[in-house]
């Protein structure tokens, strides 16, 4: 199949409309239009360039239509871009990712395809971590006798959806946790997504008996990982549904299960379920419903011939009550926040690795793009077609092909990779 100049355009008018109103200019006057800086950091991101000297690079390449659209009349220098992003204030991106994501969930390039109620995952993401502190909220951490800096953000993605884009995030203060940050994060999806989502799903480290309550009280449902930090819970879950050294239990119990490989490993992922009444003195979180016991078995084939089975229990609170297989199904959604963004923000747009601006907010601002690109090629993405040896389209390929189509009024005909 070929990238048509239609399909090319298509994918720049997304980038164009990526709208910054609200993102202040922190210079006081410019050579260059601050929406089409913006815009342009977003597009290079896109096309995994990690460096600002690849971003200008990009700019060079870009034709002046393109370069207009994108509000520059020409490319800017990397040391330019690295002061803006470096004195950028970071009022204004949450609500230009909001309305991205409504914009495309309008126009249906996001859709809740695989679960149609509306399934949001939150989890915790660094997004810079070194022997500096490179911003304001990066708090001191000590392993192996070595001290380092972490900047951590709370992220949610839309899991429900196929594109599995991210809707907002959010910095998560020195003093502060993913349980204490779940109450701002969640306050500013029902404002502004409420419509699009009805379960909310977490890791344990984000649960406590108050965001349980924030959440049973909007009207939504949650389903929520137990550990050791929530020991009462914890223990009556083992009690009630077995563990692995009281299977007995659980044996009485109906089960199902589901299967897949990943990674050259069987996966095999069985649910028991067990209701909780209202009056439950042991459960105490607001509207509890059911607990859950999914075991998850990978069986690999070692080199000579073994077998390798490793077994993983988890424990999980619902204040809904959804079937066996429903259960399992949003499990495995909450891991497309794991699989979806964090994986390609760290792999392909090397969050992990580090930032191009390491000044002033420079890692702050540069997270909140490369939510805005992730978003862009996300989208591109989903409508890409699979090679033959593909059920989807890599995603290191995606931002090959999103680059080329930067460069449409270039060519007469581009050729996917």
């Amino acid at each position: 199949m070929s990238l048509t100049k239609s399909r090319a355009r298509r994918a720049v008018r997304r980038a164009e409309h990526v709208d910054f109103e609200g993102v202040k200019d922190p210079r006081e006057r410019g050579r260059h239009n601050h929406q089409g800086l913006l815009r342009l950091l977003v597009v290079a991101l896109a096309s995994a360039k990690r460096a600002l000297r690849a971003v200008e690079s990009v700019g060079d390449d870009l034709s002046r239509t393109t370069l207009r659209k994108l509000g520059l009349t020409k490319a800017p220098s990397d040391t330019l871009l690295y002061q803006l992003l470096a004195t950028q204030p970071l009022v204004g991106f949450a609500q230009v990712l909001v309305r991205q994501v409504k914009t495309a969930l309008l126009h249906k390039h996001i859709e809740n395809d695989l679960f149609e109620e509306g399934v949001v995952a939150i989890d915790g993401k660094a997004v810079w971590s070194g022997i500096f502190a490179a911003d304001p909220h990066c708090r001191e951490q000590t392993e192996n006798g070595r001290t380092y800096h972490v900047l951590m953000a709370q992220r949610a993605c839309l899991v429900s959806s196929s594109a599995r884009p991210c809707v907002t995030q959010r910095l998560i203060a020195k003093s502060a946790g993913e349980a204490d940050t779940f109450k701002l994060t969640f306050g500013f999806l029902m404002k502004n997504f409420r419509r699009s989502f009805e379960v909310i799903t977490h890791d344990a480290g984000g649960v406590s008996r108050e965001n349980a309550r924030l959440v049973n009280e909007a009207g939504k449902a949650y389903v929520f990982a137990v550990k050791g930090n929530q020991p009462r819970v914890h223990m009556a879950a083992q009690s009630r549904l077995g563990c692995k050294e009281n299977d007995g239990d659980a044996a009485r119990i109906g089960e199902t299960f589901t299967q897949e490989r990943v990674d050259g490993a069987l996966l095999r992922r069985e649910i028991w379920r067990c209701s909780v009444q209202a009056d439950d003195p042991e459960i105490e979180f607001a509207g509890a419903r059911q607990l859950w016991r999914v075991r998850q078995t990978a069986t690999r084939t070692l080199p000579g011939g073994s077998v390798e089975h490793t077994v993983e229990d988890r424990y999980v609170i619902s204040n809904r009550v959804f079937s066996a297989q429903k259960a399992l199904t949003l499990l495995r959604l909450h891991w497309g926040i794991e699989n979806g963004p964090n994986w390609t923000m760290d792999v392909v747009h090397g969050e992990d690795a580090g930032s191009p601006c390491r000044n002033g907010r420079g890692v702050a601002v540069t997270s909140w793009l490369r939510l805005l690109a992730y978003n862009l090629v996300s989208m591109w993405r989903r409508k890409l077609p699979p090679r033959r040896d593909e059920g989807v389209a890599t995603w290191e390929r995606a931002c090959a092909t999103l680059e080329r189509a930067l460069y449409f009024d270039r060519m007469d005909l581009v050729t996917l990779a």
